[in-house]
């Protein structure tokens, strides 16, 4: 393995030798995380369809977090809102 590992060390345009260690553990960051959270995933699920606000699960505590809960707020803030009911496959209204 280890000689797996020097080898696409030597082909791969890393920008240091940390990133390479990084990336072969499978994270990319350093230190410690702003933010630890644990939920179901039907929480999940229920927050990413507006089914339940991040607020409520929270306060309902479907959520434990532990570290900055203001970085779980800003996480949730980048995920894209998008209409559930759009069509996955959707005729062209063409013939052939």
């Amino acid at each position: 393995m280890a000689a797996a590992n020097a080898a696409v060390l030597t082909q791969l345009p890393f920008a240091d030798r940390q990133d390479f260690d990084d990336a072969t553990r499978g994270f990319v960051g350093r230190g410690t995380p702003n933010v630890s959270v644990a939920l179901t995933r039907d929480t999940f699920e229920a927050i990413l369809l507006g089914r339940q606000t991040l607020a409520q699960a929270l306060q309902q505590k479907a959520i434990t977090a532990a570290g900055n809960p203001d970085k779980l707020t800003e996480l949730m803030s980048l995920m894209d809102d998008f209409d559930a009911s759009f069509p996955v496959v959707e005729p062209s209204g063409r013939r052939p």
